[in-house]
């Protein structure tokens, strides 16, 4: 069964850290993409989803504008993951009115296009026709042979934590 994404209700959130400060950002728009996935048998036959990086948001002006010039959203304007792997799918028993699964996969991750495969584990929930996917994961400039940016004199450490919060409907 497939699966588009809910634009609407669909976010991610980043947290980066540096000596003494924490950045935060967000996007709450810019979703695309789909899931294929058959309940029946758990497997995973496909997963693309799309972000548009222009929506990408630190609540401040000035942090914006450095986020921007540094991930090139004007020249690269998206950030995507594809299944390359699916690796399992147990349903867990959790809520009484909700199907709830605990999936591995493995992607492909393109940020300012640079590709990394990447593995996921991702807890997710069905309704009658919606799907809920949470999705946790660390992010290192350094796997993508990029330096840490600098924000007005302080540098990132090289992790960032990533969480996706995606709603998908019939």
């Amino acid at each position: 069964m497939k699966y588009r994404i809910d634009e609407a209700k669909s976010k991610i959130e980043f947290k980066a850290t540096a000596p003494f400060h924490k950045f935060k950002g967000w996007s709450e728009k810019g979703f695309e993409g789909e899931i294929d996935i058959d309940f029946k048998n758990n497997i995973i036959n496909d997963i693309e989803v799309i972000i548009k990086t222009e929506f990408f948001e630190t609540g401040d002006k000035l942090k914006n504008h450095e986020m921007q010039k540094y991930i090139k959203s004007n020249k690269i304007p998206n950030a995507s993951f594809k299944l390359s792997e699916f690796k399992k799918m147990i349903k867990l028993e959790v809520y009484p009115d909700a199907e709830s699964y605990e999936i591995i996969v493995i992607g492909v991750l393109s940020f300012m296009n640079i590709e990394r495969e990447l593995e996921l584990n991702i807890k997710a929930s069905k309704t009658e026709d919606r799907l809920y996917a949470d999705v946790y994961f660390d992010w290192s400039f350094k796997n993508y042979k990029l330096k840490p940016p600098h924000i007005l004199f302080i540098k990132l450490k090289d992790i960032v934590n990533i969480s996706a919060y995606l709603e998908f409907l019939k």
